[in-house]
């Protein structure tokens, strides 16, 4: 199962010092299938949402989300949202999170995590060889 999102983000520069903004965009859930070609990348979508939040650059290299939301628009094979919201329990949820920008340290790609510790980028953390942004997501309680 993959996850793929599109969004957008809206940085406010004076809000120092620490700069402010919002984040919106779509998320995809897409997986492979005895329907689909099971030798390259996922293709069906089984689900769609939406996303939206506030963000906050903590550090040079990290963005905090908070006040995060998720709402789910469309569920495979599920026509009505009041089937997969509580049926399925796939309703919408808070959530926060952090972006967190790869860059170079002894001629290798790292994270920074909150911490202060440095995590190296993993071989699956790479498109087309270059190290991705990383995301983490945690869904909290209301």
């Amino acid at each position: 199962m993959y996850r793929v999102a599109f969004g957008t983000s809206d940085l406010h520069l004076d809000t120092s010092p620490l700069l402010r903004g919002t984040i919106s965009g779509q998320l995809y859930v897409v997986v492979n299938s005895d329907r689909t070609n099971l030798t390259d990348v996922a293709e069906l979508v089984v689900m769609t949402g939406k996303f939206r939040g506030t963000i906050e650059v903590t550090d040079p290299v990290i963005i905090t989300i908070t006040n995060g939301t998720f709402k789910p628009t469309g569920l495979i094979g599920v026509d009505d949202e009041n089937d997969w919201c509580p049926g399925f329990r796939i309703c919408e949820a808070p959530f926060r999170g952090k972006f967190m920008q790869p860059f170079e340290v002894d001629h290798g790609a790292v994270y920074k995590e909150d911490s202060g510790d440095l995590v190296w980028v993993l071989v699956n953390e790479r498109a087309l060889g270059d190290p991705t942004v990383r995301l983490e997501i945690t869904f909290v309680d209301d």
